[in-house]
């Protein structure tokens, strides 16, 4: 149970059913603002549909019990990081926190104020979940499916434990709005400064020259197919090189420990489950990509522009997977894992406009179905792991 005074790490069903409710909460609420507010330039927090799906979000993360290994794996660490973070003597497990200097500065400027980690915690699920409502609002057309939202849930959740790297991805998302709204130059550098945030986000924050490239030219899928077996080609042929650079670096030793993992696995041994949903999308966007194009077209020059750049970050997502499986980046999957929903939503619409109205609630609780489904599915292969199970909501520990 949710309520329990357990801090076991067990399996839970209450937990899941909980988490696949509040998924639910985002598809709800994106789909009634997206119908009764049009405009992605109205401010966030007059819509009362984004506003509650925040405000609940952020009170379930900040106020979650954090025992490890329960309430995500790494949780007590960054407690622990943010209290010391002032300190001139920095204890050496925590040396690689300190060298993310954005990271490290973020931290100090909050404890300037408070010790208190729940402070803490508003300041970094509040950003993390206003930018995730943002950018699905301003990403997303009113026109879509909007069954895929529930894993937006699934995103936050791994926020839980991967603190560091959300934040990451977070400044990255931030960019992909700066680009669509044209601003070039400042998108770029935003991108570039998920780097000092995560040392692996600068491989994500390509995506930003990528677009810009790739908005003025436009990109086949025969490109793409050659531009993938340059990734495969490429990732193998850099794996060693990589793994000693960053031994003689000194870039932490967890980056050649990951590096080193894969060359002893198979692609299909554990990599395949991470990467099925970006393949499978990369399979639905070869069989529509007519008429992506043709849906694309019908809509005005600005949202043009956004589906193309959410588009043209999905290609680029499929291109790293060689490059996540080379390196074992096992979290590069997250990085844009918004902008796929979003093109998700948009592929099952234009399936579903095939379908005469009669059938297409059938359908649409189906897709949702299959991606509640599947939110399941990750969240069982990777519960034990990242301590995201059980819930406990801490004000309610010892009821």
């Amino acid at each position: 149970m949710f309520f329990s005074a357990s801090v076991m790490l067990k399996w839970d069903l209450s937990s899941m059913i909980f988490y696949i409710i509040l998924g639910l909460i985002a598809v709800v609420c994106l789909h009634n603002s997206q119908k009764k507010y049009s405009s992605s330039n109205k401010w966030f927090f007059k819509d009362k549909y984004l506003s509650w799906w925040f405000f609940i979000w952020v009170i379930i993360a900040v106020f979650r019990l954090v025992d490890s290994p329960i309430g995500g794996m790494d949780a007590s660490n960054y407690i622990k990081y943010f209290q010391i973070c002032r300190n001139n003597y920095m204890p050496e497990y925590f040396e690689h926190f300190a060298g993310d200097i954005l990271f490290k500065y973020f931290n100090q400027a909050i404890r300037l104020i408070t010790s208190d980690y729940h402070v803490y915690f508003i300041a970094v699920y509040g950003l993390m979940c206003y930018v995730f409502i943002e950018f699905c609002r301003f990403f997303c057309p009113q026109n879509v499916c909007f069954a895929p939202f529930v894993l937006v849930f699934f995103l936050y959740l791994r926020g839980f434990s991967t603190i560091r790297s959300h934040l990451s991805i977070v400044i990255i998302l931030i960019a992909c709005i700066l680009l669509a709204k044209e601003k070039n130059k400042v998108a770029l550098f935003v991108a570039l400064c998920a780097a000092l945030v995560h040392k692996a986000a600068l491989l994500y924050a390509m995506c930003i020259p990528f677009c810009m490239f790739f908005l003025k030219r436009k990109i086949t899928v025969k490109a793409v197919v050659i531009l993938f077996a340059v990734s495969i080609f490429a990732s193998t042929m850099l794996q060693q090189y990589f793994i000693l650079f960053t031994a003689d670096m000194d870039l932490s030793g967890a980056y050649s420990s990951y590096a080193s993992r894969s060359l002893e696995t198979s692609f299909l041994d554990n990599a395949w489950k991470i990467a099925f949903e970006q393949m499978f999308l990369g399979l639905f966007i070869l069989i529509y990509h007519t008429k992506l194009k043709a849906y694309t077209n019908t809509l005005s020059i600005t949202w043009q522009r956004r589906i193309n750049i959410v588009y043209l970050i999905c290609i680029f997502d499929l291109l790293l997977i060689p490059v996540n499986y080379m390196l074992s980046i096992w979290r590069g999957y997250e990085y844009f894992y918004l902008p796929r929903l979003i093109l998700w939503g948009i592929l099952l619409h234009i399936i579903l406009k095939n379908y005469s109205t009669k059938y297409q609630p059938i359908l649409s609780f189906t897709f949702l179905s299959c991606f509640v489904a599947w939110m399941i599915f990750r969240v069982w292969s990777t519960w034990e792991s990242s301590g995201l199970i059980p819930y406990i909501f801490e004000p309610f520990r010892y009821l």
